[in-house]
Order: C-alpha cells, then structure tokens, then sequence
C-alpha cells in the first residue's frame, strides 16, 4: 500500500511540474481535436479554421474543468477521472465537430452518444483488423 501511495504522489509531483495550466472557463469552439501529441499529421488540414486541441496527457490541465470535473467524477465512477475531465472539457466547449486520430481509443468512440448533437471524425493511418472493428464497435 505505502509503495502505491509513493508511485501516485510521483505520478502527480510529475504532472504538476510539466504541465501547463490554464484558469479560466472555456469558450465554445466549433472543432476540437484530442490529443494533439498524435494529431500534428492532419493540422494541415484545419489550420484556417476556428479548432481548439483538447490535450488528454496532461501536457495542459485547465484548473476551471478540473474543480468541474471533480465534482463530476463522484457522479461518474464508471469511467476514468481522464475521462471524466475531457467529458466536462467538451461541456464546456461545445463543439460541433470532435477530431481524433487514434482508432484504438474505445472511450473516444462512445462520445459519439453522449454528445450525440456533435459530428465526430476519426482519422487513421493505420490498418484495423476486422475482428478488432466487430468486436469493439457494435452498433
């Protein structure tokens, strides 16, 4: 127990340290991209329109959603605190269009229903076994 404590602590010492932070409230964006970290190779493609890039590595926490997001996870205990803070994130953003580039994400595949008003996009450029598809993405 103790080396779990000791193992969490580092982990958050290490996130406080490297991660830039942001206070205020979000504003609505019509296009959010997640995780920038692999999203560089389509940046091309928005680079004249209103997006905002939701960091889901803890690269840039805002201390707003975070407070938001605490509250909500006791709500929430299904689903990660990750994933809780990226759902109050994206309350607050209200996007028209969600943008993601990694096709192994399931929890991004599911926000599809919860923000059933918003398009989401996946762009892949890799190749998915069909037993992969069929098992993880029934409708």
């Amino acid at each position: 127990m103790l080396n779990f404590r000791r193992n969490f602590l580092k982990k958050i010492i290490d996130i406080l340290i490297k991660a830039r932070f942001t206070f205020f409230k979000p504003k609505n964006k019509k296009i959010v991209i997640l995780d920038p970290a692999v999203s560089k190779p389509i940046e091309d493609l928005f680079f004249r329109l209103d997006y905002f890039y939701l960091y889901s590595r803890n690269e840039e926490i805002n201390l707003f959603v975070l407070l938001k997001a605490l509250i909500n996870y006791k709500k929430n205990k299904n689903l990660s605190f990750n994933q809780v803070y990226i759902l109050t994130y994206l309350n607050y953003l209200e996007p028209k269009i969600i943008i993601n580039v990694t096709d192994y994400n399931i929890f991004f595949f599911k926000l599809k229903k919860i923000f059933s008003r918003s398009k989401t996009n996946t762009y892949t450029t890799s190749m998915v076994c069909s037993r992969y598809v069929s098992k993880n993405f029934k409708k």
